[in-house]
């Protein structure tokens, strides 16, 4: 038996070299646009540091990464973890001048195991889409509450504007008369959790931001975000910021919390959720040679997994090992939203924490 470990251990290294795996980071999260002053290379050094920082800042969802000092020494070589760079023209509105742009790529591998060794996890696979239910009060009094119809809308566009540079997927309601009924005018002015809530239960939404905006005067703008997340709300008031600020500041809060799970991980010996080693895994649904390099790949990509060790197969099913950098919780959050994994069981050890967990492997 340990004879057919070897060599299937052996066979699974293999086929990991030359297979893509399957939970692939979205390498859109390592690239960005920057301005660029001029054309020398020290504007071309400071571009890419800016780059590097908004990278950083995009893949964990949290700037507080920044200031850890091997962080701030890392962007100041931030060409060491560049791919490809090169420059761009973007109009500028109203002027036959362009605005001068550096396009970086940096290399996520690089750029993970940097983060790993200094306690944060990347936050760079697929994200689940947040709902916003975003009211308006015009000019005159008059309030609108947003649906999926308006995109033209400028405030809108602001809005996606920030979303996209921060790679958060959003959904708007539709605002038929289901809605209309659930939520009304009131109630989303008020930001009534109980009200914004049951109106989205449709939507199977697990983050959902809610937001009121009226204008002072032409360029300022006052308001609240609350953010509704796991049976907690988050609350931010601003008051005579630009709509770019007010708007950047709601996806902030969506970011900055959605990311809790998978930014800095401080293992606490006292607590029995985290763990440095030790948790057994096993992946059932596994068929063949091919299927287990696949889960193996998968879990070798996982932010919150620091080690992945075989140690039993089956005809349909494989036990690892895993050391973790972070606790029980992180892992089950990354599998479970991976959409490759579905949870069978996690038994309760003696301390309350899990110390096994049981998963059905569910990628075709």
């Amino acid at each position: 038996m340990k004879l057919i470990k070897q060599l299937l251990l052996s066979c699974l290294v293999s086929i990991c070299m030359i297979q893509q795996g399957v939970a692939e980071v979205d390498r859109q999260f390592y690239e960005t646009v920057v301005p660029l002053a001029d054309e020398t290379e020290a504007s071309q050094q400071q571009a890419i540091q800016a780059a590097f920082k908004q990278v950083v800042t995009m893949v964990t969802g949290s700037e507080e990464v920044l200031s850890h000092p091997e962080i701030q020494a890392a962007s100041a070589e931030a060409s060491r973890y560049v791919v490809k760079y090169g420059e761009q023209r973007q109009a500028s509105d109203g002027e036959q001048a362009s605005l001068k742009q550096l396009a970086v790529s940096f290399d996520p591998t690089a750029v993970r195991l940097l983060l790993k060794k200094n306690g944060f996890n990347a936050w760079d696979q697929q994200r689940e889409e947040t709902l916003v239910w975003l009211i308006e009060e015009k000019p005159g009094g008059k309030r609108q509450i947003f649906s999926s119809e308006d995109e033209e809308e400028t405030t809108i566009d602001a809005l996606k504007a920030q979303a996209k540079q921060h790679h958060i997927p959003l959904i708007l309601p539709i605002m038929d008369f289901e809605d209309s009924s659930s939520l009304s005018e009131v109630d989303a002015w008020g930001l009534f959790s109980d009200a914004i809530n049951k109106a989205s239960t449709r939507y199977q939404a697990k983050s959902v931001l809610a937001g009121r905006i009226y204008a002072i005067s032409a360029n300022q703008y006052s308001g609240r975000w609350v953010l509704l997340l796991q049976g907690n709300q988050y609350v931010e008031d601003l008051s005579k910021v630009s709509m770019q600020d007010f708007m950047q500041a709601g996806i902030k809060l969506v970011a900055s919390k959605l990311s809790g799970a998978y930014t800095k991980q401080q293992v606490n010996q006292a607590d029995p959720a985290t763990t440095t080693g030790g948790l057994q895994l096993t992946v059932q649904g596994v068929q063949g040679l091919t299927a287990y390099a696949s889960v193996s790949k998968f879990l070798e990509k996982l932010a919150v997994v620091e080690e992945v060790s075989l140690l039993e197969v089956t005809d349909s099913q494989a036990s690892f090992e895993l050391v973790l950098k972070g606790d029980v919780n992180a892992l089950q959050d990354e599998l479970e939203t991976s959409g490759y994994m579905q949870l069978i069981d996690a038994p309760q050890s003696t301390e309350g924490a899990s110390r096994q967990l049981v998963y059905q492997w569910v990628k075709e």
